[in-house]
């Protein structure tokens, strides 16, 4: 990412951090035991629910871990995706055009 790129999104996110996360409010609305069956699914595709999920991880994030990425995507009852040499903002660093193939590829699917 470029000098001036980064500059326009440092710009650009200056709200974002004034505001900041509370994660501590994000705690209530996570899976928990009460959604999750014993294998660690979500209990609802369990039950044959017709949804399809992608899970998607950056190799190179670190907000994200790869065991979160790898937890999140056992619990959909699916298989990771990591996405090769992405940040955790994927879709606006150097490797978006990849990113977007992979959800294209995943939707033809």
């Amino acid at each position: 990412v470029s000098d001036e790129d980064v500059a326009l999104y440092m710009d650009r996110f200056k709200t974002d951090s004034i505001i900041g996360i509370d994660l501590d409010s994000l705690r209530g609305n996570l899976p928990s035991d009460v959604s999750m069956s014993k294998s660690g699914v979500a209990t609802y595709l369990e039950s044959g629910s017709p949804l399809k999920c992608l899970c998607l991880g950056a190799e190179k994030d670190y907000i994200v871990d790869h065991e979160g990425v790898e937890e999140t995507a056992r619990y959909l009852g699916v298989a990771p995706i990591f996405i090769e040499g992405a940040y955790h903002d994927c879709m606006v660093g150097p490797v978006w055009e990849r990113t977007v193939a992979i959800i294209e590829d995943w939707v033809e699917q």
